[in-house]
């Protein structure tokens, strides 16, 4: 139960406290208990919540009601993942008998466990290879002087290349022809550049001496040790492999119905057929619901059948890898809006969005400048809101017997 409480103060709390009569002494360990339980049945039974609250007092109890409603599925999609975390109690089972969005939610939330731990599983043991050869690397002894040589040799090449300009420049300087009195003076080469070919290439046969000398010893020193110390470094080229094709689920559309109905009124009430029309849009997300779900555990099973085997660990399979968990994500993201707007509405004044609820069962009714809808024997009021609502229940019995009046006054009344 303790985590049942403190879900319930963390989201309770904060609404009860902006009521001005508000007195916390009275939420003791037993008010949040019974608060507790009764919202766990809030659907089946809001009585015994609705007394509960009344207790407190409060100077706005309607108003804080309706609020408290709307966080109901809020407390059941952090019991549910809580659960699925390993947490267990007397209520948790009462839920999964008696409530499906509970249900829901754990399932949802066991998925994405499921998804995090393949698509981990996945990363570590393509990194380990090469998270292996990090930190057992050695730089071979035989590379290294080659890799020296290799750059003496460049950097000799470079300085030759320069002599060889000097050399260039020095001719021009002093082939210098006069001509006087019919006589020829040539100057005499300097033979400096001729000294630095004669040591540079003393160099290169010293440095290939020592280069062959030292290669020599290195294999009598490193004769008996293991392969990989010896063998050669080779460039080689992965060879195409068959890269594995996406999975491609079909998603189902929402349906949307609409219509234009007018609210049932009493005459003499105030309203005129322009401020009493409202269209009524009914919008049926059940179907991509179960697509969206079964896309999941279709991407779910592609990961652990495909990209978990020994012919899925190909390199090339790892933008599809990226790609499936990216889908994975999104998907369950949609799911996660779609099932929260499940038997909800928004109401802007004029129209009247119903999610997941048939419009036909719905009758509007406009009584006192308030919007109400009668669903099977039960009255909602209607609240003007940018964001999906719960629907709240008229429970005040005079109002009650207005609206009845105004369903028989209009021939609607069963």
């Amino acid at each position: 139960m303790e985590k049942e409480i403190q879900i319930i103060q963390d989201l309770f709390i904060p609404v009860l406290q902006k009521d001005v009569r508000f007195d916390a002494s009275k939420c003791d360990n037993t008010f949040w208990e019974e608060i507790v339980q009764e919202f766990i049945v809030y659907q089946q039974d809001s009585k015994p919540f609705y007394a509960t609250i009344y207790g407190l007092e409060l100077a706005e109890p309607m108003k804080v009601i309706h609020k408290l409603e709307n966080l109901q599925h809020s407390f059941l999609d952090q019991l549910a993942e809580e659960n699925v975390l390993g947490y267990s109690s007397v209520s948790i089972v009462k839920l999964e008998h008696d409530n499906p969005f509970f249900n829901e939610r754990v399932q949802f939330y066991k998925n994405l466990e499921k998804a995090i731990i393949l698509s981990e599983r996945k990363r570590i043991k393509s990194e380990l290879p090469s998270m292996y050869d990090k930190y057992t690397f050695e730089l071979d002894e035989k590379q290294l002087a080659q890799a020296i040589a290799n750059r003496e040799r460049k950097a000799l090449r470079d300085k030759m290349k320069l002599w060889d300009k000097e050399l260039l420049a020095e001719k021009e300087e002093e082939q210098v022809i006069e001509l006087y009195a019919n006589k020829t003076i040539t100057k005499t080469l300097p033979l400096m550049p001729y000294i630095k070919y004669a040591i540079a290439a003393c160099l290169v046969i010293g440095l290939g001496f020592w280069f062959e000398l030292y290669i020599n010893t290195t294999k009598i020193q490193t004769f008996g040790s293991s392969d990989r110390d010896t063998e050669n470094v080779e460039n080689y080229e992965i060879e195409d492999s068959n890269s594995l094709e996406l999975p491609n689920p079909v998603l189902v559309d929402a349906t949307n119905v609409s219509k234009d109905t007018n609210a049932l009124v009493n005459e003499g009430m105030g309203y005129t057929s322009s401020n009493n029309k409202i269209k009524l849009v009914s919008i049926n997300n059940t179907e991509r619901i179960v697509s969206i779900k079964n896309a999941i555990d279709a991407y779910q099973k592609f990961i652990q059948k495909e990209l978990l085997t020994v012919s899925g660990a190909d390199p090339k399979n790892k933008k599809i890898r990226i790609e499936v968990e990216k889908n994975i994500d999104s998907l369950a993201k949609e799911l996660t809006e779609l099932q929260k707007k499940q038997n909800t509405y928004l109401f802007d004044g004029k129209k009247l969005t119903l999610y997941d609820i048939p419009s036909d069962n719905i009758t509007l009714l406009a009584f006192e400048n308030k919007f109400y809808v009668k669903n099977k024997n039960d009255f909602y009021v209607l609240t003007i809101a940018n964001e999906p609502q719960q629907f709240s229940k008229v429970i005040d019995d005079a109002l009650k017997e207005n609206l009845e009046k105004i369903l028989f006054d209009n021939g609607k009344f069963e």
